[in-house]
């Protein structure tokens, strides 16, 4: 049977565990058997390694480190993590250069599916305004989506993860949804499509905003999960 992933939210806008820092931004550690997967970094390096070392992650154990996209609020804590480790870092190709120098010998530049671990893979760069990838990971649950802000769209970014692998199942979908200022309509639009594709659960956190988050817990209930700094979710294999 397969071992379960484990998803730590490290940093959130929100403190879901009080002893914990928030901050305006994401980062998420990602295990899944022998890899551990730091999903974006937050804003702020010290926030990032306080609440690393408090949640018992050590972070010289990061093997890889994954950016969604080229904002502070989810790079900005990478200066002060790399004084302590230097995993591989998966970036979009349309990264700045000069970010791509500072790393140099670590980068990998990602494609549409690339692979991040056994079960763990990269939408691609999607979108332009600015372009952005996702985490998928497979389970025998269905696919999990993990996102940083989805800037190209929430719906477009399941929709992408359903047809890269050919799976309609979608577990759950975790992140920032990005729909801060969206109408009321537009929002139950979009609530409409997470249910005509079949998510099951939903973990929206970040920048996805006050009264779409009261929109998502009304209709999906139970299946609603709360998030912020130091939520931890078990994936069963």
């Amino acid at each position: 049977m397969d071992t379960a992933i484990t998803i730590t939210v490290v940093l959130d806008n929100q403190a879901y565990d009080e002893r914990l820092k928030a901050d305006w931004g994401f980062a998420a550690v990602i295990q899944d058997q022998d890899e551990t997967l730091l999903f974006d970094t937050g804003p702020d390096g010290s926030a990032l390694l306080f609440n690393l070392y408090r949640l018992g992650i050590d972070p010289t154990q990061i093997t890889k480190l994954v950016f969604s996209h080229d904002h502070q609020d989810h790079t900005g804590g990478m200066a002060m993590l790399m004084g302590v480790t230097w995993p591989t870092v998966y970036l979009l190709p349309s990264f700045p250069e000069v970010f791509k120098r500072i790393l140099a010998g670590h980068v990998v530049e990602v494609s549409v599916g690339q692979e991040l671990g056994s079960r763990l893979f990269s939408t691609g760069e999607m979108g332009s305004g600015p372009a952005e990838q996702a985490v998928v990971a497979r389970t025998n649950r269905g696919l999990v989506v993990i996102t940083g802000c989805a800037h190209p769209g929430i719906v477009q970014i399941i929709q992408q993860a359903q047809k890269l692998f050919d799976e309609d199942r979608v577990h759950l979908v975790l992140g920032g949804f990005h729909l801060l200022h969206k109408q009321d309509d537009e929002l139950d639009q979009m609530i409409s499509e997470f249910r005509r594709l079949g998510v099951e659960k939903v973990a929206p956190c970040h920048c996805t905003g006050g009264q779409a988050l009261e929109k998502f817990a009304a209709v999906y209930g139970d299946d609603f999960i709360e998030v912020g700094s130091g939520r931890v979710l078990v994936i069963e294999g």
